[in-house]
Formats: C-alpha cells, structure tokens, sequence
C-alpha cells in the first residue's frame, strides 16, 4: 500500500512538472527575445539615436542691404519648407 501511493505521488508530481516546465521555459525565451529586441533598437551601431521626428530648424539669410529673412529648413530630409520671409528691412 504505501508503495503504490509512493508511485501515485511521483507520477503526480511527474506529471506537474511536465506541464508547467514547457510554460516556464516558453516564458524565458519571449523575454530574452523582447530585451534583446529592445537592446538592438536602443543601441545604434553608429552610436547615435535614431529620432522619431523630422528637425526642423529656421535658417536666418541677411541680403547685402541689410534686410533680414528666416525660412524652414529640414534637416532630417534636407529639404526647405515654404518661403522666405522677411523679418526686418534694410537699415535706413
């Protein structure tokens, strides 16, 4: 008798092992997968960041006679936005 609830008591703990050891280890590897993932976006192999939107920067031009304009400038695409517009005439 107390052989058979021995055996009972093995192949249920055998049993529980089983079922739970291939969760736990599916676990292990979606993790390493995500932080490994994570590393590669986060480091760059240029060692600069990758930015998630476009610099736009305004680009300040003085004419020769002296009046002053500003136009948008993208340097992420390198390309101008719109129109040059005046800031300020030419001294008097």
């Amino acid at each position: 008798m107390r052989r058979t609830k021995f055996i009972i008591s093995c192949l249920a703990a055998l049993t529980l092992l089983s079922t739970t050891a291939p969760c736990i280890a599916n676990a292990n590897e979606q993790e390493s997968a995500v932080v490994s993932e994570v590393s590669a976006a986060a480091i760059n192999p240029g060692g600069t960041a990758d930015p998630q939107s476009d610099i736009i920067r305004w680009v300040y031009d003085e004419h020769a006679d002296g009046s002053l304009y500003k136009r948008l400038y993208n340097y992420s695409k390198g390309f101008w936005i719109g129109d040059w517009i005046k800031i300020r005439d030419a001294y008097k």
